[in-house]
C-alpha cells in the first residue's frame, strides 16, 4: 500500500510467452551450474573490477556524462583521457 493507504496497481508492459519462459528456465539452469563453481581470487578480483567499471559508467551516464566504459576504465586507472565538446548549450 502507498503512503495514502491506496493500493498500488502494476501494469507490466510485456507478455509472458513460451519463448520467455524457456529463456528464464535456461537462465535458472545456468545459474545453478554457476553456483557450484569455485571462485578463485583472480576471478573474484576480475568480477569486482568489472562491476566497479560498469556501475561507475552507468552512474555517470545518468548524470549526463558521455564517457564510454573504456574511458571510465582509463580514468579509474588514473590515466588522462581526451575531453570532448559538451552537449550543453552555453548562453
Amino acid at each position: 500500500m502507498s503512503a495514502n493507504n491506496m493500493p498500488i496497481t502494476f501494469h507490466p508492459n510485456y507478455q509472458i510467452t513460451q519463448s520467455l519462459l524457456e529463456k528464464l528456465y535456461q537462465i535458472d539452469q545456468i545459474k545453478e551450474q554457476v553456483k557450484g563453481m569455485p571462485l578463485t581470487p583472480r576471478v573474484l578480483a576480475g568480477l569486482k573490477e568489472t562491476s566497479r567499471i560498469v556501475t561507475t559508467h552507468y552512474s555517470t551516464v545518468i548524470e549526463g556524462n558521455r564517457l564510454t566504459e573504456r574511458e571510465v576504465r582509463e580514468v579509474l586507472k588514473g590515466q588522462a583521457i581526451q575531453g570532448r565538446e559538451s552537449g550543453m548549450k552555453r548562453k
